[in-house]
């Protein structure tokens, strides 16, 4: 492990352009330098100036094919200096391999959904198609137009997000051809 000077730490602060207090102890100046990134920072293990490189597990640069050195079991510790290997920063212990989980929804795209005035109908399944069948619902039932009001209240009643309920009311709007105003 290499111990820093007062002068190394101050020419590293220096050069990346950082204040340093007119009367700046070691333990200060170890505290500026370990708040920069990174990057701007000199590694432990051998003082080599980390914008020369160094390694994170998530950083693409050790991503190997898809796998990143953590997942291979390479690297234990956040990060890694390229000159020397030394680790350093929490250790993030041992990969464990996620469980496989089906994301989405399984929601399958219709390939001839209706189209009319430039705006395709949303799939069966979706959240944007429950929108349209509720407002196809309001429609038939009180032989009114729903309004922006209406789409707000059927959002807080089905738990919908309101700001994606008002987009699909416009856009159910236009697809109906119905006019602004």
């Amino acid at each position: 492990m290499v111990e820093f000077t007062k002068a190394q730490f101050i020419a590293n602060l220096t050069e990346n352009g950082v204040a340093i207090p007119r009367k700046a102890n070691l333990a200060t100046l170890t505290e500026l330098h370990n708040a920069q990134s990174v990057g701007q920072q000199m590694c432990p293990g051998c003082g080599i100036h980390l914008s020369n490189g160094h390694l994170t597990p998530d950083d693409e640069a050790a991503n190997m094919g898809g796998v990143t050195l953590w997942e291979a079991g390479q690297q234990q510790i956040e990060n890694s200096c390229m000159g020397c290997g030394h680790e350093w920063g929490a250790d993030r212990g041992a990969y464990v391999a996620p469980t496989s989980t089906p994301t989405g929804n399984g929601l399958k795209i219709e390939k001839d959904r209706p189209e009319q005035n430039g705006v395709k109908r949303p799939s069966v399944g979706g959240k944007c198609r429950a929108i349209w069948d509720a407002l196809d619902s309001y429609r038939a039932e009180t032989g009114e137009l729903p309004t922006s009001k209406t789409v707000k209240e059927l959002a807080a009643d089905e738990g919908w997000n309101p700001n994606n309920a008002s987009i699909e009311y416009y856009q159910w709007r236009k697809f109906n051809g119905i006019a602004k105003g």
